[in-house]
């Protein structure tokens, strides 16, 4: 058995198991019995899935990069939290205004914990999202900069290709008007 015992095999409809409580499903409201039961179902699902990581064992774990062994933290973190939470929740207590201080209510020790396992996600998240962004390679682009711009002085700028243009046009029209003076001769 894994660090996450879970039993499996509850009666879903016909009895209500909730918080170790036996409740006859007939005896309630529709409604509420299946909303009972849909959580019911719903718990199931987190123990099995929380049964399957605890079950992976030390050698899956080690085998993890960094970045997935603070993935597989955290989000163990943020579950074991958020069942409490909803422990809490179930048995009446409101974990948003749990104490008495002054006029105001104090939060259960819970909350400020998700707030910082959340925390800690969007740093993670943003972390991996750095990692997968494009790069800039800075030489590279020193080096195309520099290739397009034209030095003074050195051949083959745009200044210069506008002169040898305008000189072959010049050779064209002066070549043109020749031929066209050596025609009107002949005639």
């Amino acid at each position: 058995m894994g660090c996450c015992p879970y039993s499996s095999g509850r009666p879903r409809y016909r009895h209500l198991h909730l918080g170790g409580i036996q409740m006859n499903a007939e005896a309630l409201d529709e409604d509420v019995a299946l909303k009972m039961s849909l959580f019911d179902k719903s718990i199931e699902k987190v123990g099995q899935h929380l049964n399957a990581i605890c079950n992976e064992g030390p050698e899956f774990y080690s085998s993890l990069e960094l970045e997935d062994k603070a993935r597989h933290d955290l989000f163990l973190a943020y579950s074991i939290n958020s069942l409490f939470w909803t422990y809490l929740r179930t048995t009446g207590i409101n974990p948003l205004a749990f104490e008495k201080d002054g006029d105001s209510d104090k939060p259960h020790p819970v909350t400020d914990e998700l707030k910082r396992v959340r925390t800690a996600l969007e740093r993670a998240k943003l972390i991996a999202e750095r990692k997968k962004a494009a790069r800039l390679d800075q030489r590279a682009a020193v080096r195309f900069v520099r290739g397009s711009l034209w030095t003074p002085g050195q051949p083959g700028g745009v200044a210069d290709q506008l002169r040898e243009l305008q000189r072959t046009q010049e050779k064209k029209m002066k070549a043109e008007s020749t031929s066209k003076v050596g025609k009107k001769e002949k005639e």
